[in-house]
């Protein structure tokens, strides 16, 4: 009975042993397996990187930052625009952050890193030459659409109030803003549309609303001339020919006004004149002269 519970207990120790010796070993494999590289689960801006080494995240790292070698820029009419990376000196450096991260982790519990995730978040900033790239952008005209302003339009059929149409403007100012923003986030691909500033017309069809109305009611006048014997119309059609506004009041020409009653007095008034009849016995026209 006693030989049986010693064969007992000299398995389970050999047992024992053998599980601890393979367990060491798999210690020792998995520290060398990570040693100098990343632990297992290990991730920077999502980005995997277990098992690499700090130079290979490093390369990882960038190539995915920079995936462009030129900054892009399309003009609002197409025409598009290049300047490369290279002519403004432009360089990503995460490589102390990478390290300091790398030494933060504890390599001989690597085997605890097999049921954790760590992903660290390390901001990518760029560095270049600003002043190359502001002189780029400003060599550049950009787009300015002039607003247009509310306008009253008369023609012989009708009078409308035509609504004032907003403008576009871009400068190289906050084109530069825009860029510069823009590198920070990794992008290297722009359009000049996405940042058009919209310009409001000087004149609104509100800021015309009421002279609109006043010319609107001269527009469908008509002043009735009456004399003894026949009657003079006079349309608002042309009287609108007569007028213009400033500063919100009404201006009348003169002149075409008293061009108007010239005529009308040429027409009607025609004491000490020479007159034309039709005589409708002789059928004929006649003419009295001055007395």
């Amino acid at each position: 009975m006693e030989k049986k519970q010693s064969k007992i207990i000299i398995g389970s120790a050999v047992a024992l042993a053998v599980v601890l010796a393979a367990g060491a070993v798999s210690y020792s494999v998995g520290k060398n397996k990570y040693t100098g590289k990343f632990l297992p689960n290990t991730s920077i801006n999502g980005l995997n990187v277990a098992g690499l080494s700090v130079e290979d995240s490093i390369s990882k790292i960038y190539k995915h930052s920079i995936t462009s070698d030129s900054i892009d820029i399309t003009k609002c009419d197409g025409t598009k625009l290049s300047i490369s990376l290279e002519d403004i000196d432009y360089k990503v450096d995460c490589s102390q952050r990478v390290k300091e991260f790398y030494n933060s982790q504890n390599h001989a519990a690597w085997f605890t890193a097999l049921a954790d995730k760590e992903d660290i978040k390390l901001d990518i900033i760029p560095t270049y030459d600003k002043q190359k790239l502001k002189d780029f952008i400003n060599s550049i005209e950009w787009t300015n659409v002039s607003a247009e302003n509310a306008t009253i339009d008369i023609s012989a059929e009708d009078c409308r109030l035509i609504e004032g149409k907003n403008g576009e403007k871009n400068d190289s100012e906050s084109m530069f803003k825009f860029v510069t923003e823009g590198l920070e986030n990794g992008q290297f691909s722009f359009n000049e549309k996405d940042n058009m500033q919209s310009v409001k017309p000087e004149i609104s069809a509100d800021d015309l609303k009421e002279q609109f109305d006043t010319v609107h009611k001269i527009y469908n006048m008509t002043v009735t001339y009456d004399f003894d014997y026949t009657q003079e119309k006079l349309e608002g059609k042309e009287i609108i020919g007569w007028i213009s506004f400033k500063d919100g009041e009404i201006q009348v020409d003169r002149d075409k006004a008293m061009k108007y009653i010239e005529g009308l007095a040429k027409k009607y008034d025609t004491y000490d004149t020479e007159r034309k009849f039709h005589a409708t016995i002789l059928n004929m026209t006649v003419e009295i002269s001055r007395f």
